[in-house]
């Protein structure tokens, strides 16, 4: 932990009762002190610095496809997942992952197991969606478990125990979690449970899983309680754990964290969540977008950022529902088409993964026309002039493409920023990014309006022969 003030900076190592015997040594993180004048280097060479000591898992590709659960919650099914596939398959074939989400498990932790939604059980869709040429992903908390579920009731051993040698309640240490709770978390210090983790995830890379969203992991290295090594620390049973993951899912499948501890899961996953749940409101779409965006810089750099499902409304409606982790309407909610502009603009800055979140099935052309732009665009995260995130911008060779956030409640005018490639006294063309849409040639300072509580991504290229027109 750090504490900083004027006069000193503070260091303090949480040792979690754990008892460092007489000649032995623990060896720590290093401590890496540096300064600039300008932010964006200085994390440029931290994440250097992270990668040294904890080589990034390299994936080639970024992932992009469809999600169950911010249309569907808990209430998935073979047939769901069915319909949604082959609108894709006629649409947008290229995307690469399907994936099932939570709901398909009977309780938290019986992972192999499928609900009666799942005629064949969940297997049998995985086997269709790579028969339909896309690659199964799948949904799990490995380090958690429900009390009534049956790894829970077999293997009580297995998992972190509390003062008095039951299993520990995680509801009493922190969030218990947000189904079927309370959690129980395994401990990835105990070798059975490390064989069990491997032979779950040997077993759905059997079955053509190839893609692993794995949620809770936080649960894996929460600093408390007593484990079956008791000279381990939470982070080493997290990465012992993490180790097993791995051994099963083999080397050709893709590992995502969610709710995971960031500086644990170094090395240790191809792509990590970099926000809170998104949702079909402003205040979700802002808050996620804050999140996302302030951690740009590790993108590419430590891992693939995952900045969660965009969620393109179909402006005919009146209102969107809301399914909660009960699977019941917790509310209806719907984006006006500034405040989508604003979340597509965002997500777009990220340079992150790209899963729709939607019900496809009944999408009109204008939400395909977005989905694809965000699909085929190039994975690289914007570089914001400030901490304001207002306006952010992707620099490649004679062209910049400029994104503009307007966190107020009233329009405003903004100087698009020409980039290197195209400085002032080079007649430029700006395109609208969604549309390809020529909004006019320009040789000086290129004055545009962004709507309230909305957003813009703007192409700025030099003119070269007639494509101005």
């Amino acid at each position: 932990m750090l504490h900083v003030n004027a006069e000193r900076l503070r260091i303090e190592i949480l040792t979690e009762n754990l008892v460092l015997p007489a000649g032995a040594d623990w060896k720590l993180e290093d401590l890496w002190v540096t300064t600039g004048p300008a932010v964006d280097p200085l994390l440029q060479d931290f994440a250097a610095q992270l990668n040294a000591n904890h080589p990034r898992l390299r994936w080639p590709k970024i992932p992009t496809g469809w999600c169950s659960w911010y249309t569907y919650g808990p209430n998935i099914s073979s047939q769901i997942i069915r319909e949604n596939m082959d609108v894709f398959r006629k649409h947008l074939p290229e995307v690469r992952y399907i994936q099932i989400d939570d709901g398909y498990q009977p309780q938290m932790g019986d992972w192999l197991e499928s609900t009666e939604k799942f005629e064949g059980g969940v297997q049998k869709i995985v086997r269709e969606i790579k028969e339909a040429g896309f690659e199964p992903a799948i949904w799990l908390a490995p380090f958690c478990a429900s009390r009534d579920s049956k790894l829970f009731a077999e293997h009580p051993d297995w998992f972190v125990k509390d003062d008095a040698g039951k299993p520990l309640n995680s509801a009493t240490v922190t969030f218990g979690g947000w189904r079927q709770g309370p959690w129980f978390m395994l401990d990835g210090t105990n070798p059975e449970a490390q064989a069990y983790l491997e032979k779950v995830f040997r077993t759905m890379r059997e079955w053509g899983c190839t893609y692993f969203k794995l949620d809770a992991n936080l649960w894996g290295a929460l600093p408390q309680g007593h484990r079956f090594d008791q000279s381990a620390s939470s982070v080493e049973g997290y990465k012992r754990g993490m180790a097993a993951i791995r051994r099963g899912a083999g080397p050709d499948s893709f590992i995502l964290g969610c709710n995971h501890a960031y500086w644990p899961s170094l090395g240790e996953i191809h792509g990590s969540r970099t926000s809170y749940d998104i949702g079909r409101s402003l205040s979700a779409v802002r808050r996620v977008a804050r999140e996302n965006l302030f951690r740009n810089w590790m993108n590419d750099r430590l891992w693939w950022n995952d900045p969660d499902c965009i969620l393109i409304p179909d402006m005919s409606a009146t209102q969107v529902e809301l399914l909660g982790p009960d699977g019941k309407p917790r509310q209806t909610a719907r984006l006006t088409p500034e405040q989508f502009s604003f979340h597509a603009a965002a997500t777009l800055a990220t340079g992150g993964l790209v899963l729709s979140g939607d019900n496809v099935t009944g999408y009109s052309e204008k939400q395909w026309a977005v989905l694809k732009r965000l699909v085929s665009r190039k994975p690289v995260a914007a570089h914001f002039e400030n901490h304001l995130l207002e306006t952010g911008w992707i620099d490649e060779p004679e062209r910049r493409t400029v994104v503009l956030l307007n966190w107020g409640s009233s329009a405003v005018s903004r100087v698009v920023p020409r980039g290197p490639s195209t400085p002032t006294g080079v007649p430029v063309v700006l395109r609208d990014f969604w549309t390809g849409e020529s909004l006019g040639v320009f040789e000086s300072d290129i004055p545009v309006d962004v709507p309230a509580e909305g957003g813009r991504v703007l192409v700025i290229e030099r003119v070269t022969g007639t494509r101005a027109h």
